[in-house]
């Protein structure tokens, strides 16, 4: 076999069987589920502006500018925490700054995104489809506080605006009062 020529490896598949199972779900009667469900997707209003879908795709979801600066003010007063953590029984949620052995939540939400009352805006294009999901994040807020304090965790919600030297005396306060719960 002459090794300059590359190797072509050959996969055939059956013609009378779909080669996915994504294949088999769009055949017959799933065909007509798929078709349901774009129909629905397409009925929401969504952005769809090139620009601010690029935009959006850069917005941080962790190491913002306000947690790299309280984080920096907690370790400096010996504070030793997790980062980015998930939280105990919500997998698909995670905490800004967790002490799992105090067991504190801390969250610093960006104006934007979770309704800051002082600072929260309204976006002008597809304007009902931001309201439900800006107000969906608010609410997914209250679930995760409910809980965590269930479970009797201390939740600490910090906005991005609020002075970190400020925000670092709040959290100290909790772990250093041997805080464990509400």
């Amino acid at each position: 076999m002459d090794s300059s020529r590359p190797v072509r490896h050959s996969r055939r598949v059956r013609q009378d069987s779909p080669a996915t199972p994504y294949l088999q779900a769009a055949t017959s009667r799933g065909l007509e589920v798929c078709v349901a469900v774009l129909k629905e997707l397409s009925a929401v209003e969504a952005p769809t502006d090139p620009r601010t879908s690029q935009r959006m795709s850069r917005q941080r979801t962790r190491d913002t500018a306000a947690e790299w600066a309280l984080r920096r003010l907690l370790h400096a007063r010996g504070l030793r925490y997790r980062v980015d953590a998930e939280l105990p029984g919500l997998p698909r949620r995670r905490a800004d700054i967790m002490f799992p052995r105090r067991r504190i939540a801390v969250f610093v939400d960006g104006c934007f995104w979770h309704g800051c009352p002082a600072h929260k805006t309204a976006p002008k294009s597809n304007a009902a489809w931001w309201a439900a999901k800006l107000a969906r994040n608010v609410e997914r807020d209250r679930e995760t506080d409910a809980h965590l304090v269930e479970r009797g965790w201390t939740v600490l919600r910090i906005w991005e605006h609020e002075d970190p030297e400020h925000a670092a005396d709040l959290v100290e306060a909790a772990v250093r009062s041997g805080h464990s719960g509400p």
